[in-house]
């Protein structure tokens, strides 16, 4: 089963405001095993899939984890520029230290 699966299809059923079982299956190329997975979570633990009336939706709990993750990425993208920022800053101080050093 692929790592980012939870992943892609929490993605795939937000972006289209739902979907189809099939259509979910299809988009994602899912594997046998990958359909079980997202059929066992929709009727036994219901966590991050809900199908009602034949389309698939996203609980609360899995919009919730959808934000999380996008909150995470820009938190990763935040915390590089800064750090890039910081280096940035770190070199200029030192070449203003040789300049100064060399007076």
């Amino acid at each position: 089963m692929r790592k980012d699966l939870h992943l892609q299809i929490l993605k795939y059923v937000d972006s289209n405001h739902g979907c189809t079982e099939t259509e979910l299956i299809q988009s994602l190329n899912l594997t046998k095993e990958e359909t079980l997975f997202v059929q066992s979570e929709m009727n036994v633990t219901k966590k991050i899939l809900l199908k009602d009336n034949e389309k698939i939706n996203l609980t609360f709990e899995g919009k919730n984890l959808l934000l999380k993750y996008d909150e995470l990425q820009e938190a990763r993208r935040s915390s590089e520029k800064a750090m890039w920022v910081a280096i940035l800053a770190l070199l200029v101080n030192a070449i203003q230290i040789f300049q100064n050093y060399g007076q």
